[in-house]
């Protein structure tokens, strides 16, 4: 095409170019992004959207090689389309204009092609350390010593001092249904002599939260002797 040759997609009636603006085009030549504007200028292809028409004119320092291939996208994802006829039937869409070459090609509106996709369904589940200083439970801070996603080290105990350890459990998944996550002990604490600490309060094991209260100290039965 020579400078200032121009040719025209020209879509049948029933198309809406309407939403159309240049922004929503793009056009490669020969493999290269083309800039595009309202006006031809040095290095710049003139676009204008009329009616049913597309135009499109050669920047004003250059023509095109008859051997260069051009590739127009019309439409951007996240921006403006066009609208397709609402009848069923195949449409011819023309490509003319002040250049050597026109052409024409088809397309077909159809409306029984069921689309259907997968998503495959992901959990991760991590489990990691926390600082000392940090906050938990949306109150309670953490002293001590840092925890990992392996160990809470609460190291030697005292008898009235309250030591508080945690780590962080982050879940995440695109299941439907979400996720529960359940936390469960599976033993006391024990020394390496085998002596424990039962669970609170008295080894009863509460499943909801309830105040504070000591261990009651019955002398004949272990379970009470400290949680």
């Amino acid at each position: 095409m020579l400078i200032g040759a121009d040719f025209d997609v020209q879509f049948p009636v029933g198309f809406d170019l309407t939403a159309l603006a240049i922004g929503d085009i793009s056009m490669t030549v020969g493999g290269g992004a083309a800039t595009l504007a309202a006006t031809a200028a040095a290095g710049t292809w003139g676009v204008s959207i009329a009616g049913q028409d597309v135009t499109f004119e050669t920047p004003t320092d250059g023509g095109v090689a008859s051997s260069t291939e051009l590739v127009i996208t019309i439409g951007q994802e996240g921006g403006n389309m066009i609208t397709n006829p609402t009848a069923t039937t195949s449409y011819e869409i023309t490509v003319s204009g002040s250049m050597q070459d026109s052409g024409q090609t088809r397309v077909a509106i159809i409306d029984n092609v069921l689309v259907t996709a997968n998503i495959n369904t992901i959990l991760t589940f991590t489990i990691s350390g926390t600082s000392t200083g940090a906050t938990v439970n949306g109150s309670a801070t953490t002293t001590f010593a840092d925890s990992t996603s392996t160990a809470l080290p609460f190291g030697t105990l005292s008898s009235g001092v309250s030591k508080t350890l945690a780590q962080d459990l982050t879940v995440a998944t695109n299941a439907i249904n979400g996720y529960v996550v359940t936390v469960e002990q599976d033993s006391q604490l024990q020394s390496s002599t085998g002596a424990d600490i039962d669970g609170f309060a008295d080894g009863a094991w509460d499943t909801d939260p309830v105040a504070w209260t000591a261990p009651s100290n019955s002398i004949t039965d272990e379970d009470t002797w400290g949680h």
